[in-house]
This record gives C-alpha cells, structure tokens and sequence, in this order.
C-alpha cells in the first residue's frame, strides 16, 4: 500500500474511532437525560408512596378508617402536579381498578386491557414490574392531554402493599429526544469538523511527504536508468525525506565515480587489448619474417651444399684431367725425344716419322680438347663461386634483417616494461646469432674469393696450355712439312723438336698449376662445405631461439 493511501488509513480509522467516541457520548448523553427523568419521576412517586404511608400510618393509629384514610390519601395526590400539568395516579393492583387519574371518566374502570397504540399493555407491564421488583420503569406511548397523537412516555410505579395499591407517575420523554437529536446534530458537527480538518491536515502531510518521495524515486528511477549530472531536489530539508535526498546525492556521487572508474578501467582494458593485438601483430610477422628468413638460410645452406658438393666433384674431376693432360704431355715429351733420336735416321725412316707427327698431332688435338673441357669446367667452378657469392650475400643480408628484427623486438620488449625483460635478452640472442651469421658469410665470401682467384689462374693456365698445344699443332704441321722437305730441313726440324721438347715442360709445369689449383679447389670445396653445414646448424639455432622469443612474447601478452 501507498503511503497516501497508509495515511488515509490512519485518518479513516481515526475517523472511525471519533465516531465510535462521538456514539459512545450521545449514547451516554441520553443516558443521562434518560437518569434524569427515571430519577424525577422515582422521587415524586416516593413521595407519593409517602404520602399513602402516612395515611395508612393514620389508619393503623386508629385516628382514620381505612375508607376515611385511603379517601384522604388519594384525595391529596390527586391534588399534587409537577412542572405544570404531570401528575400522580393510582389504580387497584388486583384488576387494575383505576383510583386516581385527571380523566375522571377512568377512575373506578379496569384499566388492565388498555394498550398503547402499539398494542402494549402498559398496566399489566406495570403490575409485573410491581410484581416483580416493587417498583420499576414502563415505557410506553401516549398522548398528550388534549392531543391525539401519541409520543413516548416514561413512567415509574410502584406498589404499596397494605392497600394494594399501585402509584405511579408518567413524563413524556419527547423532549429528550429532541434535546438528544440537537446535541447530537452538534456533535455531528462538531465530528464532522474533526475529520474535515484531520483530513485537510492528513492531505498536506500526505502531500509533504509523497511528492517529496516521489521526486526522490523519480531521481532513483533516474539513476537506475544511467542518468547523470542532474540536480536532486529536498537536499535542504530537515526530516527524514531530506535524510534520504541527501543519502541519495551520496548514492549518486558514489554511482558517478564507479561509473567513471569503470570507463576508467574499461578504457585502460582497451589500451591493454591494443597493446595484446599490438604485440600478436608484431609476434606474428617477427614470425613470418624469421620464418622466411630461416627458411631462406636453410635454402641457402642446402645449395651452398649441393653446390660445395658439385665444386668438389669438379675439382676431382679437374685433378683427374690434369692428371691426363700431364700424361699426354709426358707421352709428348717422350715422342718429341723419340722423334730427335729419330732424326739422325730420318732419311732412312720416313714413314716412321710420319707416323710419329701424327700421333704427335693426335696426342695436341687431345690435349687441346681436355684443356678447353678444363676451361670450360673453370668457368663452371667461376660461376658457381658467383652463384655462392649471391647466396652469401643474400644470407648477409637476412642477416642484417633479422639484426633488425631483433633491434625492434628488444625496443618493444623495452616499451613493454617489466613484462618485456625476457623478450630482450631473447631478441639480444637473436641479434648475437645474426651476427655469428654475418661473420660466417664474412668467412665464406672470403673464402669463395680464393677459390674465385684460384678459378681465375686456373683459366690462365688451361689458356696458356692451350696456346702451347696450338703451338705443337702447328709444330706438328711443319714436321708434317718438314717430311716432305726432310732432306733440306734436318736442321730446321731438330731446331722445332727442341722447341717442342721445351714447349713440352711447359706444359707439364702448367698441367702441375693446373692440379695444385683443382687441389686447392677442392679445399675450398670442403671448407664452403663445412661453412654450410654450419650456417645450417646456426639457422636451426636461429629457428629454436625466435620460437621461444615468440613463445615468451605471447605468453607475455596472455599475462598482460
């Protein structure tokens, strides 16, 4: 229920109470216009019965017959009357014989069967009062003297004994009617006025307090509602709903600063979640670079490999053809001394000579054949150092990338704070294995220009040896000739047997370079080789460091 509504109630049952107070009081103010009738009307028929006792007091003393005694004494209340026209009569108990009444036509008749307009037998009702207690009150209704219309009277009788009499006197009650209906109109009044002001004052104290109450939950409803900012009315007044009012300002207060330590928190969550997202983006392209990086390396590695293997077959390959370009010089050189052996016999063996310049011939065109396969597996060996070159230099310069990779991941460990510690000594790993890389392809560059320098003499010498064959191909030739001039030119070709004997040395001293240099080759070879094989294992070592670099980072944004 609604405060109004509770003080309404209040009013109601107080309203209530005053009337039960006010029907209490009238019912009390009749009663005692009631008391005061009963009382009047007791005391004139005591005084009536006073009277008969002392008649029959005069009787018993013998002064009076009990005719002249009971003639006297209704002689003298026949006389007796009170406020103007109320009077006393008296009537024989038995048969209800009237004695004494105003009305003379009833006086000896039996008044036993009178009744009241109501049909009440009032004389018997008397008698049994009588009867019953000596004395008691009727009431009844009965005309007025020289009216017809009957109103309420109340009587009282009583018996006196000796004589079997019963006095008694009536007075309308009519009066205090009236006299109770005008004091109960003022009451009624009064009542009245009563409520209406207890009402008036119940409205403007329901008033004071339920429109301040409802302002305040319209407030309340507010906040609920997330409304801020806004002013609460009733601060300023001194009772409970001020109390409230100003609770609630605190309340408020108290709404407003968690509202804005929350946005505060939320905003803060944001920053948080950006810098998560922040740090997952840069994990993830750390990641996708490194990876691609590392997977570049190990490319690169296995074709350094492959391409160290390759150098070594071709160094072997070279040695091995060094090796026969030395024997077909030595099968020159021991031609060539065949043929100066031979010429103090040319004249004589011409055909043997012949045969002995072509082999010759044969033996050059082969040992031009290998020492331009020679060339060409230098060049091959060349390009290949260049291909390992380009390897090297991209590898420096992923090296270089991941350096800087490393660089800007120790820079975010270091915005990160506390959390960041472990990602920099992770990123420091990093950047000290890409510079172990940038050293090893330092090494290898270096490296790979030996063996280029190596390739490079090698070329020349192959070259050199193929102008010395050229020049027995075409010494060759003028043996060739000299044959059919071989009596005029005996001198001529002992001169280009020499010649060719010296040519001969110098192409086994440059097949020799050309072995030492295929040797050295195949040094470098496995060095490249081994320096792969190394590069290979730093990648993996790359590749394990940067997983957990990139473990640690996210389990660092997980924890932030």
């Amino acid at each position: 229920m609604r405060i109004g509504g509770r003080l309404w109630l209040v009013v109601a049952v107080s309203m209530l109470g005053t009337l039960v107070v006010a029907g209490l009081a009238l019912k009390q103010a009749r009663g005692d216009l009631m008391e005061g009738r009963e009382t009047k009307t007791r005391h004139i028929v005591e005084v009536g019965r006073s009277l008969l006792a002392h008649y029959q007091a005069e009787e018993q003393a013998g002064r009076l017959s009990r005719d002249a005694a009971q003639a006297q004494a209704l002689s003298a209340l026949s006389a007796l009357r009170y406020e103007g026209t109320e009077y006393l009569w008296v009537h024989k108990k038995t048969g209800s014989i009237m004695l004494a009444h105003p009305n003379a036509k009833l006086i000896g008749t039996s008044v036993d069967a009178m009744q009241d307009k109501a049909g009440f037998y009032l004389f018997r009702r008397m008698n049994a009062e009588v009867d019953k207690a000596g004395a008691g009150f009727v009431t009844y209704d009965w005309p007025k003297p020289g009216q017809d219309k009957a109103v309420p009277k109340l009587s009282y009788v009583a018996g006196f004994a000796p004589w079997d009499w019963v006095v008694g006197t009536g007075i309308y009650i009519d009066d205090v009617d009236g006299t109770f209906a005008t004091r109960a109109g003022l009451f009624g009044l009064g009542v009245l006025a009563v409520v209406a002001a207890v009402g008036l004052i119940a409205t403007l104290i329901g008033r004071s307090i339920t429109r301040p109450l409802g302002d305040v939950t319209a407030a309340i409803k507010r906040l609920t509602n997330d409304e801020h900012g806004f002013d609460i009315a009733h601060t300023g007044r001194v009772d409970e709903v001020g109390d409230l009012a100003r609770g609630l300002v605190i309340f408020r207060d108290h709404v407003e600063a968690a509202e804005r330590a929350n946005t505060a928190r939320q905003a803060e969550q944001e920053v948080q979640m950006r810098r998560q997202a922040r740090i997952a983006e840069l994990t993830l392209q750390f990641d996708q670079t490194t990876a691609g990086i590392i997977k570049t390396v190990a490319s690169a590695a296995t074709q350094m490999q492959a391409t160290s293997q390759s150098m070594s077959a071709i160094a072997a390959q070279t040695s091995q053809q060094s090796t026969n370009v030395a024997s077909a010089a030595g099968s020159a050189a021991v031609s060539v001394q065949t043929v100066a052996a031979a010429t103090e016999e040319l004249s004589a063996t011409e055909a043997e000579i012949a045969r002995q310049v072509e082999t010759s011939t044969q033996i050059a065109n082969s040992a031009v054949a290998q020492a331009q396969h020679s060339s060409a597996i230098v060049e091959s060996l060349n390009q290949t150092t260049r291909r390992i070159g380009e390897v090297v230099g991209l590898i420096s310069e992923i090296a270089s990338q991941t350096n800087l990779l490393a660089l800007n991941a120790t820079i975010e460990a270091a915005r990160a704070g506390d959390s960041g510690k472990g990602f920099a000594v992770v990123a420091g790993e990093v950047k000290s294995l890409a510079n172990q890389t940038t050293r090893a392809t330092t090494e290898i560059s270096e490296q790979i220009s030996a063996v280029q320098a190596s390739a490079r003499e090698a070329a020349e010498a192959i070259d050199s040896i193929v102008g010395i064959i050229s020049q027995i191909g075409h010494a060759s030739a003028e043996v060739a000739a000299a044959v059919e001039q071989q009596t005029a030119a005996t001198h001529e070709i002992a001169r280009s047997i020499e010649n060719a004997a010296n040519d001969t040395h110098e192409v086994s001293a440059n097949i020799a370079q050309v072995s030492i240099a295929a040797t050295t080759a195949g040094h470098t070879a496995h060095e490249v080789l081994a320096a792969a094989g190394e590069l290979s294992s730093q990648a993996e070592s790359l590749r394990l460091h940067v997983e957990n670099f990139l473990s640690g980072v996210r389990e660092a944004g997980q924890a932030a």
